[in-house]
C-alpha cells in the first residue's frame, strides 16, 4: 500500500521535492512578469497639454482687453493651444517667417481650445491679399468695425484686412481671420482679432501704416 509516510524517506521523492523547490522562484517570477504586463497595469497616458491663461494664448499676442473678451467670450479661465501634450507653444517669430514666404491664401496662425475640448473654439489665421474690399455692405447679423482697411464679422468668421508692405510678400494687404464657435458676439471678437493682428503688424514692421486702433475697435454698423 502506497502511503505518503512511506515515501518520505524515499531517494525519488526527496529528488522530486528538490526539483519543485528549485522551479518554485521561476514560476513566481513568470507570474509577476506576467502581471505586470497585464491591460490593467497599463502605464498612465501621458498628461495633457498645459492650461494657460489668456494673456499667453497665441504666443502673448493678446493685449489686456483681448484678453478680458476672450474670457469673457468662452467663460473660461484658462485654454490649450493644442490637445497634443508634446506640442511646442505658439511663436510668433516662427509665424513671421512663414507668412513672409506665403503665397495667396491664409496660414494658421494658433488655435484655442476650451480645457476640456477636443475641438478648437477658435482659429486665427493670415494671409495675402492685393487690396481690402471696398464699399462692403453689411448684411443681417453683419456687424462693421473701425480698424484697419476694413473690418466686419458675419457672427461665425471676423474679418480684417489692413495694408502691410512688407519687403518680398505676395501682396500688399493681409487679411486676417477669426474662426470661432461662439455665434456670435461680434465686439468680443473683432477685439481678440485686432490685437493678434497688431502684433502680426508690429512683427512685419508694418503697425503704423496698419490702421489697426489700439484697444477695443469701434462699432461703426450692423
Amino acid at each position: 500500500m502506497f502511503t505518503l509516510g512511506g515515501t518520505v524517506g524515499n531517494p525519488a521523492f526527496r529528488s522530486v521535492r528538490a526539483k519543485i523547490a528549485l522551479a518554485l522562484p521561476c514560476l513566481v517570477l513568470v507570474m509577476l512578469t506576467a502581471a505586470s504586463c497585464s491591460p490593467s497595469d497599463e502605464q498612465p497616458a501621458p498628461s495633457e497639454a498645459p492650461l494657460i491663461s489668456a494673456e499667453r494664448v497665441c504666443g502673448g499676442t493678446l493685449n489686456e482687453p483681448a484678453a478680458s473678451d476672450l474670457r469673457t467670450l468662452t467663460g473660461t479661465q484658462r485654454f490649450r493651444e493644442s490637445t497634443v501634450p508634446s506640442a511646442t507653444p505658439v511663436d510668433l517669430e516662427d509665424f513671421l517667417t512663414t507668412l513672409r514666404a506665403s503665397d495667396f491664401g491664409h496660414d494658421n496662425f494658433c488655435r484655442i481650445y476650451l480645457p476640456q475640448e477636443k475641438l478648437d473654439f477658435a482659429t486665427t489665421a493670415f494671409g495675402w491679399t492685393e487690396e481690402a474690399p471696398a464699399d462692403f455692405t453689411p448684411e443681417p447679423g453683419h456687424m462693421l468695425f473701425e480698424t484697419g482697411a476694413s473690418a466686419f464679422t458675419d457672427g461665425n468668421t471676423t474679418s480684417i484686412y489692413f495694408p502691410c508692405r512688407a519687403e518680398g510678400a505676395s501682396g500688399s494687404v493681409i487679411s486676417a481671420r477669426l474662426y470661432d464657435s461662439s455665434q456670435g458676439a461680434g465686439p468680443l471678437q473683432i477685439s481678440i482679432l485686432n490685437s493678434v493682428s497688431r502684433a502680426v503688424a508690429d512683427g512685419l514692421g508694418c503697425l503704423e501704416e496698419s490702421g489697426l486702433v489700439e484697444g477695443r475697435p469701434e462699432r461703426l454698423t450692423g
